[in-house]
């Protein structure tokens, strides 16, 4: 009989998180996860007398190595040492990769006389690995990788680098209360689509076999790092950035207010003035101002009920006025009186967000030329600008008795969520 050819099946799935870089601070570090493997087989394409003895062998000898070997994952990742002061980290960090999937051989077929095997991905770039699970953004991932034409590729000479493929990994985040928050890889499925053809070069023996690895990790979930101190976000209802398009066909992309109409629609703070309109270029009014704020706090409950004689149910504002009183937002127009179809200014929105924060004292004067330092707005609107809510309508006027748009309001709301932190309403 003719010596035993050994045949080596290697090839490295190389993942890359393609978040932002590790930000100052960060803690770096790495973990290996165990990864358990089976494969799924395919119809095959045979030919020749003892291909199907070939196929089985191949079947056989690829399980019993999966199930003797874990593919080991090292898991490298950046944990911040913090987000700002009092806020919640809202992102996770970037996680690399890196897989391989174990050695197999293919022994002698009894009764042939082998003479080669190869191992051939197919020319046209067959191959896909696919992320799934919790770990995993989005929560599904299929990302095609290049093959290159290897025809034929001995298997006991295997390319070093195998073939890769980029794909995005975020870790989940478990926070609690003034804790901790743990960066987890998964459970994070990882999927590689191959195609293994075996040539035995006797009476032309061909098998072409489609093969589907999935893999878990054996422990389903892994810490990967040192704790945050973090808060938890009092706001979840809040969307991440970057958000979902908003699909509102009177907002541009190429308007200032493009992305921030998208954040207020993921974070449910609005639906647009009628379906799929938003109405950029309408002046807010003091209702839909009582809504805005209402919705971008998720919805508390007010234990009391306002006394306005002009806000009353079904109006969709009622009970976010009722809120804003209690919180001590808004005291309304004059006694008994709310105004919800009155239009609101830059100088009474200056007032509404910055009583919204708790009224904090500002470091300086407004500064603008045309802001009285008596005015009623004047604290709010220094407040506002040093807060990055704004910065006016020009280097030295804020125009705070202009109207204020419903497309600036959605800029004002979200600067409002990056910038200040925590509120303490």
């Amino acid at each position: 009989m003719r010596k035993l050819v050994s045949a080596v099946m290697l090839m490295s799935i190389a993942v890359v998180g393609l978040g932002s870089a590790n930000p100052a601070g960060a803690t770096a570090g790495t973990t290996n996860i165990d990864y358990r493997c089976v494969a799924t087989y395919g119809e095959p394409t045979v030919e020749g007398l003892y291909t199907d003895t070939v196929r089985d062998v191949v079947r056989d000898q690829l399980d019993a190595a999966l199930a003797a070997n874990p593919i080991s994952v090292n898991v490298a990742y950046s944990t911040p040492s913090n987000g700002s002061p009092g806020r919640p980290l809202k992102s996770d960090p970037s996680f690399s990769v890196n897989a391989a999937i174990p050695q197999f051989e293919i022994p002698v077929v009894p009764g042939s006389d082998v003479k080669e095997a190869n191992l051939t991905v197919q020319p046209g770039g067959y191959g896909t690995v696919n992320m799934a699970g919790a770990g995993v953004s989005p929560a599904a991932i299929q990302q095609s990788f290049p093959v290159p034409a290897w025809s034929p590729l001995n298997l006991k000479s295997p390319p070093v680098g195998g073939v890769s493929a980029p794909v995005t990994i975020s870790g989940s985040a478990t926070p609690s209360a003034l804790g901790t928050i743990n960066y987890q890889p998964g459970p994070v499925r990882l999927v590689a689509s191959v195609y293994l053809r075996v040539n035995i070069l006797f009476n032309n023996n061909k098998v072409t076999q489609p093969l589907v690895l999935d893999c878990l990790p054996e422990a389903p979930v892994a810490n990967v790092g040192p704790g945050t101190n973090v808060v938890t976000d009092p706001y979840p209802c809040r969307a991440d950035r970057p958000a979902p398009p908003h699909g509102f066909s009177d907002v541009a992309s190429n308007k200032f207010y493009n992305n921030s109409v998208s954040w207020l629609v993921a974070s449910n703070i609005t639906s647009g003035v009628a379906p799929g309109l938003f109405g950029p270029d309408k002046t807010v009014t003091r209702g839909q101002m009582a809504a805005f704020l209402w919705n971008l706090q998720c919805k508390p409950e007010a234990t009391s009920n306002h006394t306005f004689t002009d806000v009353a149910p079904p109006a969709y504002y009622d009970t976010p006025v009722s809120w804003l009183v209690e919180a001590g937002v808004t005291g309304g127009v004059a006694p008994g009186k709310f105004g919800p179809s009155a239009k609101v200014t830059r100088g009474q929105m200056a007032t509404f967000l910055w009583a919204l924060a708790g009224s904090p004292a500002p470091v300086g004067s407004p500064g603008f030329v045309d802001v009285n330092p008596e005015a009623s707005y004047a604290t709010p609107v220094a407040w506002l600008v040093e807060a990055g809510v704004t910065g006016g309508t020009s280097a030295t006027t804020f125009s705070p008795s202009a109207p204020v748009t419903r497309g600036q309001m959605a800029v004002f709301l979200d600067q409002y969520d990056r910038n200040v932190w925590p509120p303490t309403v």
